[in-house]
C-alpha cells in the first residue's frame, strides 16, 4: 500500500513523505483510504517529524495490516512485555551499548526470531508466529534498540535490509537475521 511506502520514507524524511502521500492521493483514479489508526499515526509522525521507538513498532503493526485498536493494543503489550525481559537480560548483561545491542539480538534470536521466511516481512506474524524476514528482523530489532536509548539505521540494497547501529560513538552494521551478525564485517 501507498501507506507502506510513506512509512518507509518517514524514518529518514518525514514531512517529504507525508507531502508524497497528499500529493499522489490526488494524482490516482481512487482515494487511499486511511484509517483512524493510520491517520493518528500520521499526525504524530507530521507533528514530531520522526518516526522512533513505540511509534516504530506500532507503525510497523498498523503497515502489517493491524487496524483495530484492541489488536493494536494487544501487540504493543506483547512488545512492552518483551521490552521487559530484555530489560532484565540487559541488566545481567551488559555494561555499555555495544553490548546492550549485542544482547537485544541474540535475545531477540532466542525468543522472538525463531524461523527465516524469505517473504515473512509482517511484523505482527513476527510476534505471532517467530517467522522472519530482513525487513520484519530489522524493524523489531531497531524498535527496540530505540526502547534502549540507542539510534540505528536501515541500510537497504534492492534485494536486502540490515541495521546500523550508533554504539558506544560509532556506528555498527548488524545482519538481522544471523544471531552472530553484530558487527558481522
Amino acid at each position: 500500500s501507498l501507506f507502506l511506502v510513506v512509512l518507509s520514507g518517514c524514518a529518514a524524511t518525514p514531512q517529504l513523505s507525508i507531502s508524497t502521500l497528499e500529493r499522489e492521493e490526488k494524482s490516482f483514479d481512487r482515494t487511499f483510504h486511511v484509517n483512524a489508526i493510520e491517520q493518528r499515526l500520521l499526525k504524530r509522525i507530521k507533528d514530531r517529524a520522526e518516526l522512533q521507538g513505540r511509534d516504530l513498532l506500532e507503525a510497523a503493526l498498523i503497515a502489517s495490516g493491524v487496524n483495530e485498536e484492541a489488536k493494536l493494543e494487544g501487540y504493543m503489550k506483547t512488545l512492552r512485555r518483551l521490552e521487559g525481559q530484555i530489560r532484565a537480560e540487559v541488566e545481567r548483561e551488559a555494561t555499555n551499548q555495544r553490548q546492550v545491542a549485542k544482547t537485544i539480538l541474540t535475545w531477540l534470536h532466542e525468543n522472538v526470531l525463531q524461523s527465516y521466511r524469505s517473504r515473512q516481512s509482517s511484523v505482527a506474524d513476527t510476534l505471532q508466529e517467530g517467522g522472519y524476514n530482513c525487513v520484519s528482523a530489522t524493524t523489531v530489532f531497531n524498535g527496540m534498540l530505540h526502547r534502549f536509548g540507542i539510534q540505528s539505521k536501515v541500510v537497504d540494497s534492492p534485494t536486502h535490509v540490515l541495521s546500523r547501529a550508533f554504539v558506544d560513538g560509532a556506528w555498527v552494521e548488524v545482519e538481522t537475521t544471523n544471531p552472530r551478525g553484530f558487527d558481522p564485517f
